[in-house]
């Protein structure tokens, strides 16, 4: 199981639960996107609060899948695209409380989301280019300023809460045992609101952002594509595998 819902006092909540790292294929994504554009369209749920179980929030694109060939890299994109998009597009606030790490498509997660809280010591990154691979920096850029999203994406080194809260990327950084506490009290204020002016408020929200996040990402998913056929770009993935083997 993939993930989990359940839905009270107008919260609905999605628990990720795919171990040992939470890492996601691009079924588990297109399914994790209908369960967000589900929820959102019931009236009796107004805020959705996503959080995960096991040691990190989300490990990101389960690379052992891409290895296997055939058209895993297109279903990872459109899986990846049309989940990001259904945060970022869902009718109603999305809440993400992340914790050990969130990286890859879980910071992307993070990044569409229209709240963040963080577990101390989360790791945020976007290390697509140590396994040949590209994208993130699209919804990164929601979160931090562009010569960090950069430096970030170049190395593919991941920035601490700590470091990443103080260029405004999360609500706060708690304790993990109050990471989701405290991110259900925001849901719970959040849910006493009038359901027709959260709705108004996402879509106003939305319609003054700067810059087309789905038009950003879509442009940054080509290079994903062509990098990841590369010789060396598979290299790099069988390497990442071996190393967790080891350890």
């Amino acid at each position: 199981m993939t993930f989990h819902t359940k839905i009270e006092n107008n919260i609905a909540e999605i628990i990720i639960n795919a171990p040992p790292v939470n890492a996601l294929n691009g079924k588990k994504m297109s399914e994790l996107s209908l369960e967000v554009t589900r929820l959102g369209n019931l009236q009796e749920v107004k805020v959705i609060l996503i959080y995960a179980e096991g040691r990190g929030f989300c490990a990101g694109i389960d690379i052992k899948e891409l290895g296997e060939g055939g058209n895993a890299i297109l279903e990872g994109n459109k899986g990846a695209f049309e989940l990001f998009e259904a945060i970022h597009h869902c009718a109603i606030p999305v809440i993400s409380a992340i914790h050990g790490y969130a990286l890859g498509a879980g910071a992307a997660i993070a990044g569409a989301s229209d709240i963040v809280f963080a577990a101390e010591g989360t790791k945020l990154g976007v290390p697509e280019i140590n396994v040949g691979m590209l994208g993130g920096g699209s919804h990164m850029l929601r979160m931090l300023p562009l010569q960090k999203v950069r430096s970030m994406y170049f190395t593919g080194e991941p920035i601490l809460a700590e470091e990443a809260i103080k260029y405004g990327a999360f609500e706060k950084v708690l304790p993990m045992d109050k990471l989701v506490p405290v991110a259900r009290a925001m849901a719970q204020k959040i849910a006493t609101k009038s359901p027709t002016a959260l709705r108004y408020a996402k879509l106003a929200l939305n319609g003054i952002e700067p810059v087309d996040l789905e038009k950003n990402y879509r442009f940054e998913q080509g290079f994903t594509y062509a990098m990841s056929h590369l010789d060396e770009a598979q290299e790099a993935r069988q390497a990442t595998l071996r190393e967790r083997k080891d350890k």
